[in-house]
């Protein structure tokens, strides 16, 4: 039971991150501001959030695979 908590905090934690990471993200792939990447990397700049939520979904799933193997 404890872990689940864990869980649930590390998931409001990554939901509350993410709006800070998109900003930057945004910032870093548009022309007019200071931090462009350039053309080359803003695409792969612009993929990270979705590695982003990727690592949050393979935690999610991780956890949840070791809690079926303590249960049985």
């Amino acid at each position: 039971m404890g872990g689940l908590v864990y869980l649930v905090v590390f998931i409001l934690v990554a939901v509350v991150i993410f709006p800070l990471i998109n900003s930057q993200i945004d910032d870093a792939t548009n022309e007019s501001h200071d931090d462009y990447v350039g053309d080359d990397s803003a695409d792969l700049v612009g993929m990270i959030p979705l590695f982003y939520w990727l690592a949050v979904l393979l935690v999610t799933i991780g956890f949840a695979l070791v809690a079926i193997r303590k249960a049985g």
